[in-house]
C-alpha cells in the first residue's frame, strides 16, 4: 500500500482529540489570521491551501445532486457552496466528530450531516463524492477508495498524499484525471510553518496545545516528506 499514513489523529481512540482540537479552533483568534493569510476562504482541519480550493470549488460548480463528503469535518464543500446562494446540490457530510457535526448543523442547516464511524457500507448512491484527506482512516486506503467510487454515480473528488500517481489508477474504475499539486502544498505548508514562529502562536500555544501541537507536528512531517520527495500530493478526479 502506498498512501501515506499515521500522520494525523486517529477515529479511534483519538475522536476526544479531535473535538478538543475543533473546540480550540473554534475559539482562536490566530487560526483565522493563519487562513487569511494563506488566502482560503475555509476553515478545516486539513493542511489545504488557496489552489486546491479553487480546484474544489471549479469542481463543485458543475455537480448537481446529490453530494457524499465523506470525513465531513467542518465541510469544505459547505463553506464554498455557501456564498452562491441555492443550487442544485445537496450534501450529506458523515464525520465522527461531534464537534464537527454539530458545527456543520448549525452553520448550514440546508443539508445533512451525522456522526458516524467512515464505514465504507454505504448502501446509498450519491451523484457526486468528495474525499479530502479522509482514506488514511482506513487500514487499506486503495481498497477504501475503490468502495467509495461505487457509491458515486457522476463524478468523485479527492484531495490525498501518495508515493505515485499509479495508486489511482483502479480496475474496474475509469481513468483518473491527476493533477499533482506538490509544489504549491509545500509552499502553504512552509507559509504555516513560518506563521508557527509568530508571537500571537507562542501566546496561544499555552491556551490551545491541542490545535498548536497538532497543527506544528503535521506541517514539520508533510514538509520533510514532500522535500525529501517521500510523497506527492494529488488532486484526482474520476468522472462516470
Amino acid at each position: 500500500m502506498i498512501f501515506l499514513k499515521n500522520l494525523f489523529l486517529k477515529w479511534d481512540p483519538m475522536v476526544s482529540a479531535f473535538d478538543q482540537f475543533y473546540e480550540e479552533l473554534f475559539q482562536s483568534e490566530s487560526y483565522s489570521q493563519l487562513q487569511m493569510e494563506l488566502g482560503l476562504k475555509t476553515i478545516s482541519y486539513n493542511l489545504i491551501n488557496s489552489h486546491e480550493e479553487n480546484l474544489l470549488e471549479n469542481w463543485l460548480r458543475q455537480q448537481n445532486g446529490t453530494l457524499l463528503d465523506y470525513g465531513c469535518g467542518l465541510s469544505l464543500p459547505s463553506q464554498l457552496l455557501q456564498p452562491w446562494g441555492p443550487l442544485p446540490v445537496k450534501i450529506e457530510g458523515l464525520d465522527f466528530s461531534q464537534k464537527a457535526i454539530s458545527y456543520c448543523l448549525k452553520n448550514f442547516p440546508e443539508h445533512s450531516y451525522r456522526q458516524e464511524h467512515l464505514s465504507l457500507h454505504l448502501r446509498k448512491k450519491y451523484h457526486c463524492v468528495f474525499i479530502g484527506d479522509s482514506l488514511y482512516h482506513h487500514k487499506r486506503p486503495q481498497r477504501a477508495l475503490k468502495s467509495l467510487l461505487k457509491n458515486a454515480t457522476k463524478s468523485l473528488f479527492l484531495t490525498q498524499l501518495s508515493r505515485s500517481p499509479e495508486t489511482f489508477y483502479l480496475r474496474g474504475a475509469p481513468d483518473p484525471i491527476i493533477l499533482d499539486v506538490s509544489e504549491k502544498f509545500r509552499e502553504s505548508l512552509e507559509v504555516r510553518s513560518l506563521f508557527l514562529e509568530s508571537s500571537i502562536v507562542k501566546a496561544e500555544g499555552e491556551i490551545f496545545p491541542t490545535l498548536w501541537d497538532t497543527i506544528r507536528r503535521e506541517i514539520a512531517i508533510h514538509l520533510e516528506k514532500i522535500q525529501r520527495k517521500e510523497v506527492r500530493r494529488y488532486v484526482v478526479t474520476y468522472n462516470f
